[in-house]
């Protein structure tokens, strides 16, 4: 059985996605309250001396209506669900492309 497949009531605007600020993360932390949550993205830029642990940048913060999280996450989850089959062939792509690279290194 296959999925209805459920048009968005919306319409980005092609511009706005080209020139949206990009910024990268290596991870992030969420919390959730109400009726607002706070997402954190961080990246790492090394260790403390002192403790060991690691020192993490935030490098963007996001504060939004939890009921927008719950909606994110929902339409995450069901976009994998969506696209399983093809990004499990991409992700055996990239593990069989890193284990060739790891094993001509091994070589010489």
């Amino acid at each position: 059985m296959s999925a209805k497949k459920v048009e968005p009531n919306f319409t980005i605007i092609p511009e706005s996605a080209q020139s949206a600020q990009q910024i990268f993360a290596e991870g992030m932390a969420v919390m959730i309250g109400v009726p607002v949550s706070k997402i954190q993205f961080h990246s790492t830029v090394g260790l403390d001396e002192k403790t060991g642990k690691e020192l993490r940048q935030i490098t963007f913060q996001a504060i939004l209506p939890t009921s927008t999280l719950i909606e994110f996450c929902q339409n995450t989850l069901k976009g994998i669900s969506d696209n399983e089959e093809s990004l499990s062939k991409a992700l055996n792509d990239f593990n069989s492309k890193i284990l060739a690279s790891s094993a001509k290194n091994k070589k010489g």
